[in-house]
């Protein structure tokens, strides 16, 4: 029945946000504590990093089924917190993509993976990507295009399946619109 189907969505999100939240405050505190040791770590940064997206998308697959059990939940038992915990965790994933940017020579190897990673992801489950969680990931996603070059951007576009090209230049758009500056006004 529903009612079972979305507390058991509750209880997983819950303990698969506790996991995340770890994960991801271990990872920032090497990404951002640890620039020195990161380079011999990031092959391993990036297989969490990908770990974490398919969380990303699982967390976002239940999300509407989260919304319906605390709507329905009376208000003085009603928990926002795993709604809350959801978004944190979509936010810390672009947070992460944000400072693992900010070593451009390190992780430029990996940019337009992690990038295709992505846009792949967001093509092949759109309905696990609601905007709440999309738009906490996507300054993150802004600060990968930005450390990829022309080249790493049009292997990606290569890469990418018809369905995809127009997500991923959708992207790459609103980043030049709203994300770098040209040095245009």
């Amino acid at each position: 029945n529903l009612q079972q189907r979305q507390v058991l969505a509750a209880g997983a999100v819950t303990r698969g946000c506790a996991v995340m939240e770890a994960v991801s405050d271990i990872l920032y505190s090497l990404v951002a504590r640890r620039p020195q040791e990161v380079a011999s770590a990031l092959p391993s940064i990036m297989q969490c990093m990908s770990v974490y997206l398919d969380w990303l998308m699982t967390v976002g697959a239940q999300l509407a089924l989260l919304r319906r059990h605390t709507a329905n939940t009376p208000a003085n038992n009603r928990d926002t917190s795993i709604l809350d915990r959801a978004i944190e965790g979509a936010r810390n994933y672009g947070r992460l993509l944000v400072e693992l940017s900010k070593e451009k020579k390190r992780f430029s190897k990996y940019a337009a993976h992690s990038l295709l990673a992505f846009v792949v992801a967001l093509d092949r489950h759109p309905h696990s990507w609601p905007a709440v969680l999309k738009d906490e990931v996507v300054h993150g996603i802004y600060a990968v295009i930005d450390t990829c070059g022309k080249f790493e951007l049009q292997q990606v576009h290569g890469l990418l399946t018809q369905s995809s090209r127009p997500l991923f230049q959708g992207l790459v758009d609103d980043f030049k619109r709203s994300y770098k500056y040209t040095g245009e006004a």
